[in-house]
C-alpha cells in the first residue's frame, strides 16, 4: 500500500514532467466539448459566483480561468495551490496575463493537499477541476472540511471510472494520466457523505459515444447527434438518479455543504 507521502511525490514528478494528454484528448473527440461542457462549467461557476467577495481556495491553479469571472463576481482573496511548481508556473503566468490582481489578492503556492497549511475555518470556497481523483480521498476530503467555514461550499469536477468509453480511452492512452490516479466509484460518495451534505450533478453517459461518432460527421461539436445526447442524459439523471445509472456517467461535479460533525 502506497503512502500518502509517496503518492505525492509521485504525482508531483509526474507533472513536472508533464503529461501526454493529446491522445487522450483527441479519443473523446466531440464529447471534450460542446452542449455537456457548457453545463459541467455553469454549475461550477454557479457555486463560485457565491463566492463574490469572500475567501476561496484552489486545489489547482488553472481551473479558475473558466470558472471565475473576475468582473462579474470577484472574490475577495483567491488562493491556488499545486504541489508542481510547473503547473504553479501555469497559474501565475495566466493570472499575471488577466491581471486578477486588479480585482482581488491572487496568490499562488506550493502545498500539498493532503497536508493544507491553513487554520480551520479559512475559506468560504475551496474547488477545483480533475484533483481529488489523484489523492488520498479521504485525507484530502478532511483536510477540505477543516479549512472550510461551517456555511462554506466545496465543489468539484471530477472523472468517474464506470463509464465503458472511458475505460476503454484511459487504458489505450496510459501516458495521459498519473499511475495512481483512481477515478471515483461507490466507494467514494459514501465517503463524501461521512463529511458533506451532497447534491451532485452526473454528465455524459451517451454524449461520449455520441461526441466520439459526431467528430467523423460534425465539424462543430455543437450538433443534432450531441444535443440529443445531452438531453438524453439529463432525463435519464432526472428519473433515474437513484438507481445508481450516474456512475456510468463519465463526469460528475461534486457540490457539498460541511455536515455538523
Amino acid at each position: 500500500m502506497i503512502s500518502k507521502e509517496e503518492r505525492a511525490c509521485k504525482e508531483k514528478d509526474a507533472y513536472n514532467r508533464g503529461l501526454n494528454r493529446k491522445r487522450y484528448s483527441q479519443g473523446f473527440g466531440h464529447a471534450q466539448a460542446g452542449y455537456s461542457d457548457e453545463r459541467k462549467k455553469k454549475a461550477i461557476a454557479d457555486v463560485l459566483k457565491r463566492g463574490k467577495d469572500k475567501d476561496i481556495l484552489e486545489l489547482g491553479s488553472t481551473s479558475w480561468k473558466q470558472s471565475i469571472d473576475f468582473a462579474a463576481y470577484p472574490p475577495k482573496s483567491l488562493t491556488c495551490i499545486n504541489i508542481s511548481k510547473k503547473e504553479l508556473k501555469k497559474g501565475i503566468k495566466a493570472a499575471h496575463k488577466l491581471k486578477t490582481g486588479q480585482y482581488c489578492s491572487h496568490t499562488f503556492q506550493i502545498m500539498d493537499a493532503h497536508h493544507l497549511e491553513f487554520p480551520d475555518d479559512t475559506f468560504d470556497i475551496v474547488f477545483g477541476t480533475g484533483i481529488l481523483h489523484h489523492l488520498d480521498f479521504e485525507t484530502a476530503l478532511r483536510e477540505i472540511f477543516r479549512v472550510l467555514k461551517k456555511d462554506g461550499e466545496m465543489v468539484f469536477l471530477e472523472p468517474l471510472g464506470r463509464n465503458p468509453v472511458g475505460k476503454l480511452v484511459r487504458r489505450l492512452t496510459p501516458d495521459a494520466r498519473t499511475r495512481d490516479e483512481k477515478p471515483l466509484d461507490k466507494q467514494h460518495f459514501r465517503i463524501l457523505e461521512r463529511y458533506f451534505d451532497m447534491e451532485n450533478s452526473y454528465y455524459q453517459l451517451f454524449y461520449v459515444p455520441a461526441g466520439v461518432l459526431s467528430k467523423h460527421i460534425f465539424s462543430s461539436p455543437y450538433n443534432p447527434l450531441t444535443k440529443a445526447a445531452d438531453h438524453l442524459d439529463m432525463w435519464l439523471e432526472r428519473s433515474l438518479k437513484k438507481t445508481g445509472i450516474c456512475l456510468y456517467y463519465r463526469m460528475v461535479v461534486i457540490h457539498g455543504i460541511p455536515k455538523r460533525i
